[in-house]
């Protein structure tokens, strides 16, 4: 419930002893599945709602959210569990509502792509995010369910065919679930397997050094 959501986390900032309100900027990146990009030219304010019902019908509980991307010149509108994001606004009212679709179209990841396409890849336990660049254009912004490792493999590699990038010049970028399994079965498709740390996302599980699990990441700064 939404009082849960916010004794749970009044709970974790007071056991790191952190006062919220000293904080100068914070972000949530949040995982939609429930996403659309509008052009800025083709966006109306007030139209969130029927820009995502024409992709997927809006389920009760849920809060849309616009995400503005000055790189690409397009609105990320996204809906979200209201009780996860609410509760984050009530304990932090200057909280900024990100999508981590927006986030993946950076500055960095754009200027990587001049040279050689690169694919981002945020695994999830049944589905992957995937947004795909090449010279210097942003291609692809999409989320694939699997159920299992075979499936999720078949839509890595489906999506390359479709945008008629060759394996052995891509880098993939993957972040999220990853186990050893994962980045193995990844590794034998895709020889340019590298781990994502761009920002916000990073790696710090024990088991590997550089992996970790992340559900909704909370960016402090």
């Amino acid at each position: 419930s939404l009082s849960d959501n916010i004794n749970a986390l009044r709970n974790y900032f007071n056991e790191l002893h952190l006062n919220v309100n000293s904080i100068g900027e914070v972000e949530l990146i949040l995982v939609a599945d429930n996403f659309v990009w509008i052009p800025d030219s083709l966006y109306e304010a007030g139209n969130e709602k029927n820009y995502l019902n024409f992709m997927n019908p809006l389920k009760l509980g849920m809060s849309i959210y616009v995400d503005h991307n000055d790189l690409i010149g397009a609105q990320m509108i996204f809906a979200y569990s209201s009780v996860v994001a609410d509760a984050f606004k009530i304990v932090i009212p200057r909280v900024k509502i990100r999508s981590q679709h927006s986030k993946f179209v950076n500055a960095n990841v754009i200027n990587r792509s001049q040279t050689k396409p690169v694919m981002l890849m945020n695994v999830r336990e049944s589905a992957l995010d995937i947004a795909a660049f090449n010279e210097g254009q942003f291609l692809l912004s999409n989320t694939y369910n699997f159920s299992n490792t075979d499936e999720m493999l078949y839509n890595s590699i489906n999506v390359m065919k479709n945008l008629r990038i060759e394996t052995p010049t891509l880098e993939l970028s993957i972040c999220g679930d990853v186990d050893r399994t994962v980045f193995g079965e990844l590794s034998r498709y895709f020889p340019n397997v590298t781990l994502y740390t761009g920002a916000p996302l990073t790696f710090a599980n024990p088991s590997m050094q550089q992996f970790h699990t992340y559900k909704e990441p909370l960016i402090l700064s």
